[in-house]
């Protein structure tokens, strides 16, 4: 179970990197405690299976891989708690920039409107006045527009099954 667990969670990252990374973690954390406890282990492991398969949960919001993604990125110090409601509106502005973009016909294809979205993205980092976003604005734009590729149809609201 762990190297199905631990596949599941590679094959997945990239499509929500900073919550495959926890649940990387609580495996990695799980394997230490439990090592020599077999029973314990299978446990815990299926515990965390059930936990990544129910995902983010039923009141996850589009944004949110988003938002985790650009906090674990830029605040790898500093105080973040000061500046949350700013980096939220923030990321809220960003989707709705996202939502434009990417339901243009053979948007990912256009180089010249991917690159239109990213510097709208760097402008949208530079005017949150939060310094951590303005700082990291090219690693931040680019990992957004990464992420937002992947997850084109929930931003643009398409089930999958559609």
């Amino acid at each position: 179970m762990e190297h199905a667990i631990r596949k599941h969670c590679k094959v997945s990252a990239d499509d929500d990197p900073v919550f495959y990374k926890s649940m990387s973690d609580k495996l990695d954390e799980i394997i230490k405690k439990h090592s020599d406890k077999w029973e314990q282990m299978a446990l815990r492991l299926q515990s965390l299976r059930d936990e990544i398969l129910q995902g983010r949960g039923p009141n996850a919001k589009v944004e949110d891989p988003f938002l985790d993604l650009i906090i674990s990125l830029a605040f790898k110090e500093g105080d973040l708690a000061a500046q949350i409601d700013r980096v939220k509106e923030t990321v809220v502005v960003i989707m709705d920039d996202l939502n434009g973009y990417i339901g243009n016909l053979d948007f990912w294809e256009r180089d010249d409107l991917v690159a239109e979205l990213q510097g709208k993205i760097k402008k949208r980092f530079i005017l949150s006045r939060v310094e951590a976003l303005k700082q990291h604005r090219e690693l931040l734009a680019t990992e957004v527009v990464a992420l937002a590729r992947r997850r084109e149809k929930e931003i643009l609201g398409i089930n999958a099954s559609d």
